[in-house]
C-alpha cells in the first residue's frame, strides 16, 4: 500500500489496506487510519529529502569523524581476515590433514575463546588511551 499511495494510487492502496486490515469491512477505521499513517510518512520524508543530502555527513566534524570511525571499522575488519577465518577455517583445516570433526571443531572453540579473552582484554583500554583522541 505504501508503494501505491507514494505513486498517487490511494484507491487501490485503501483496497489492500480494507482487504487485509478490516477483512474486507469498508469504511474500518484502521484502514484510513493506516492510510493516513503511510500519507504522513510520506510528507515526512519527501521534507527531509528536501533538506538533506549524503553529504550532510561529512560537513560538520563531528559527523566527518563518525563516518571516519564507520570507514575504518569496515576496512579493519576485512583487513584483520576474520572473515577468511570464519569463513573457511573447516576447509582449511581439511586441507592441511585435520580429518576428525571434532578436532576441527576443537580448534574452532580455542580460536573463538582466544577471541573473546582478547575482546575482554583489550576492552578497557580506550579510556586509557583517550589522549590519541586529540590525534584525529
Amino acid at each position: 500500500p505504501r508503494w501505491l499511495v507514494a505513486k498517487g494510487r490511494d484507491a487501490e492502496a485503501i483496497a489492500i489496506l480494507t482487504k487485509y486490515h478490516a477483512n474486507g469491512r469498508d469504511r474500518d477505521p484502521l484502514v484510513y487510519f493506516t492510510y493516513g499513517q503511510i500519507r504522513e510518512a510520506l510528507a515526512i520524508e519527501r521534507e527531509i529529502n528536501q533538506t538533506t543530502s549524503y553529504l550532510t555527513l561529512f560537513k560538520t566534524p563531528g559527523n566527518l569523524r563518525r563516518m571516519r570511525i564507520v570507514f575504518a571499522l569496515g576496512f579493519f575488519s576485512q583487513w584483520s581476515g576474520n572473515g577468511l577465518i570464519s569463513y573457511y577455517l573447516d576447509p582449511v583445516l581439511e586441507n592441511v590433514g585435520v580429518e576428525v570433526a571434532q578436532t576441527r571443531a576443537l580448534i574452532n572453540g580455542g580460536i573463538q575463546i582466544w577471541c573473546l579473552f582478547v575482546a575482554v582484554c583489550t576492552c578497557p583500554l580506550p579510556s586509557p588511551l583517550s589522549f590519541l583522541s586529540l590525534l584525529f
